[in-house]
């Protein structure tokens, strides 16, 4: 091999090298643990975003909701032998009904107090599960819903372990409505009689795809297969293989799906498409003027409207256990 030979092939590596390299640390600034803790000690969204979500007197109400209930601590051990952790807030009126509320990416379970608050108020055990990779999981990296979904399934036959008539809807934003759907599509038991979707993606691999030049100026390919080989290689989930729109095809839940038609976080176009291909009965709200995962806040009484209007078709005895 002569020496313009050489030089390309020793450029090439180098390029290669350095371009797995990146990839390497964009991975580890988007799913590792510590890159979340970061993230969520800081206001990561725009002003319209940080306004409604952080500022909002609708999440001060679930803030102080949650303080002064105080969820207890729990934890299980699942069938893979892993730890699962949540925080608990069982009524003061005794109910068979239950709510598990699944927070999104760079969240904790307080983060979704709105909507444990207004659940415990119509009487309802509220269980806020911690999403891989958050709050008090051990988990290295995040997972977006994949291996979370194994969080939930077991935290579900807990529940119906200690009450065989435990009826359980499931209620997730962003991440964590990508979770709930990915529930959906397991092999639930008839306690689980409902679903609340708040503005979550068709795949990972698609968000991904969307969220890769909108907020780290790079193009998809070959950026994205590369991160997600890095992702499969070190043990965690492959993006495409996250799929919340083939879990609803097999559902069995009966699903209402919101999304904020502001929303370019979570594109607003995935909610048709998520809808379209779930097999069980649903049914879907837009809230015109919201954007990322903020619809509960910034209209409230048309959202929990429509919420308590689908919720009720499956919890009969919903009202007579509010306090």
């Amino acid at each position: 091999m002569n020496k313009t030979a050489k030089g390309v092939v020793t450029a090439a590596a180098v390029a290669s090298g350095a371009l797995v390299g990146a990839c390497g640390l964009i991975y580890e600034g988007v799913l590792s643990r510590t890159m979340i803790e970061f993230l969520s000690k800081h206001k990561i969204f725009g002003d319209k975003e940080v306004e409604n979500k952080y500022e909002s007197p609708e999440a001060e109400k679930g803030y102080e909701w949650f303080r002064e209930t105080a969820p207890a601590p729990a934890v299980i051990v699942g069938e893979n032998k892993e730890q699962y952790y949540a925080y608990i807030a069982r009524n003061k009126v005794a109910t068979h009904n239950w709510a598990i509320c699944v927070h999104g990416y760079s969240g904790e379970p307080s983060g979704v107090s709105n909507f444990g608050r207004h659940y415990y108020e119509e009487g309802f055990n509220v269980l806020f599960p911690c999403m891989r990779g958050h709050s008090l999981d051990r988990n290295k990296y995040c997972s977006m819903g994949y291996y979370d979904k194994d969080i939930v399934c077991a935290w579900i036959k807990k529940i119906i372990s200690e009450d065989k008539d435990a009826k359980i809807l499931l209620h997730g934003v962003s991440m964590g409505a990508a979770t709930t759907m990915l529930v959906t599509g397991e092999d639930l038991s008839d306690n689980v009689v409902c679903a609340v979707a708040d503005c979550g993606y068709t795949t990972c691999w698609d968000e991904y795809k969307a969220q890769i030049g909108e907020m780290l100026h790079l193009p998809v390919y070959p950026f994205l297969p590369i991160i997600n080989k890095i992702s499969v290689l070190r043990g965690n989930f492959d993006f495409k293989k996250c799929s919340p729109i083939e879990a609803v095809g097999r559902s069995k839940t009966p699903t209402l799906f919101i999304h904020g038609q502001e929303d370019t976080f979570v594109p607003y176009s995935m909610m048709d498409k998520l809808y379209n291909a779930c097999a069980a009965e649903k049914d879907k709200l837009t809230v015109s003027d919201a954007v990322h995962a903020v619809s509960s806040l910034v209209h409230p009484d048309m959202y929990w409207a429509k919420v308590d209007e689908f919720t009720a078709k499956y919890f009969d005895s919903k009202v007579e256990a509010k306090k």
